[in-house]
């Protein structure tokens, strides 16, 4: 029986939609787990396996279960999963812009986060924690132990495109878009999403300026109504970690762009910029959301 959701014409509801999308979610997850382990064990090139395990990941975890989520909420997947059109060039410029801005006040809640110390009774918990987000990053270091310009080229396609687009596809296309429709507050819907995507990059360390960038994709396409525009910055974001990853380990020097703002008291001209930062990145989401209105 078809319904209708704000205007979207549906064949099942949302709350079955949200089943759906978990089920397939946990089913292709525990699939994709026994995949990954017997490609890692039979694959002598670690950064190899590491680079096909990803691509794995992201195409049965994310990309698979919102795209047939999205065939069987709807006679119409593109339009449900809001990728039916193309973005503007101008939200679009303002929105890659808006990330731009917001990096030194980006960089102050990433130092902040990562300065979290549990209480003493906790300290236990907190090692365990720190354990997994150093075997993240060792992880991700995998990927620059090669600095040739193929090797750069690969881990933008990889960590930046594939992932921006399977990350944007499930947590804003298929699961915000469910929310939405259930008639949950826009802004409770946002949140709630962009913490499930936190959280399930199971990095306690990272969680919150992860969170806040998650609900700023999650806004641009509630405000656009095109999910190219979140999958477009996503990708500019992990992009932009990939080369300054890449220029540190072909140059054995930290990128200064990482530690702009990230001590806004160590000097003023810290502070001058993250106060730039903030003032900039208020005025361009002010103009990105009238803009879109």
């Amino acid at each position: 029986m078809i319904k209708k959701h704000n205007g979207l014409a549906t064949t099942i509801s949302p709350a079955m939609g949200i089943g759906l999308l978990a089920c397939i979610f946990i089913l292709l997850s525990v699939i994709t787990s026994v995949i990954v382990t017997l490609l890692v064990s039979h694959m002598a090139n670690d950064v190899a396996a590491m680079r096909i395990s990803i691509v794995i990941q992201d195409l049965l975890i994310f990309i698979t279960p919102a795209v047939v989520t999205a065939i069987f909420m709807t006679r119409l997947p593109a339009r449900f999963l809001d990728i039916e059109s193309a973005p503007g060039v101008r939200p679009l410029l303002i929105a890659v812009i808006t990330l731009l801005a917001a990096l030194p006040l980006l960089n102050c809640i990433v130092a902040w986060n990562e300065g979290i110390h549990f209480p003493e009774n906790l300290a236990g918990l907190e090692t365990k924690l720190r354990a997994l987000e150093n075997n993240a990053n060792n992880a991700i270091e995998t990927f620059f132990v090669s600095t040739s310009p193929m090797a750069l080229i690969l881990s933008i396609l990889i960590v930046g495109l594939i992932a921006g687009i399977s990350e944007e596809l499930f947590f804003r296309g298929a699961l915000q878009k469910l929310l939405l429709l259930r008639n949950i507050n826009p802004h409770i819907a946002i949140w709630l999403t962009a913490f499930i995507f936190s959280a399930i990059h199971f990095q306690f360390f990272g969680f919150i300026p992860r969170m806040i960038l998650g609900a700023y994709f999650g806004y641009l396409v509630w405000w656009t109504r095109c999910l190219w525009i979140p999958i477009i910055v996503h990708a500019v974001n992990n992009s932009l970690v990939v080369v300054s990853k890449w220029i540190e380990s072909r140059s054995g020097q930290d990128m200064a762009i990482e530690t702009i703002g990230a001590d806004p008291f160590g000097s003023t001209s810290s502070m001058i910029a993250l106060a730039i930062s903030i003032i900039l990145t208020v005025v361009l989401i002010v103009r990105l959301k009238k803009d879109a209105k």
